[in-house]
């Protein structure tokens, strides 16, 4: 359970990095730095499908379709976060 939080982390930590630099590149465009978390987003809900809904897989290939999902949806999660709060600081609102 530590070595999946600590991937989780890892994982958040390179997408919250990732969009960042994305904010810092594109400071006119400030809609592609949520590219990122939206195509995320989009993959874990499919990974999530794959594993709960469609249930083809043998044994543990569903579960590490839910787990890819938990990660992807983990990672999805921060760049959003890091792109909100670059746009309301540079709002001036923060």
């Amino acid at each position: 359970m530590d070595r999946f939080l600590f991937i989780i982390l890892c994982v958040a930590l390179v997408f919250g990095a990732v969009s960042y630099l994305l904010g810092r590149i594109f400071k006119r465009k400030s809609f592609i730095k949520y590219i990122l978390p939206i195509l995320t987003f989009g993959i874990s809900a499919y990974f999530f499908y794959i594993s709960i809904v469609l249930k083809k897989g043998t044994g543990f290939e569903d579960l590490a379709n839910l787990l890819l999902a938990m990660i992807l949806l983990a990672g999805g999660l921060a760049g959003f976060l890091t792109s909100l709060i670059m746009d309301l600081r540079s709002r001036g609102r923060y």
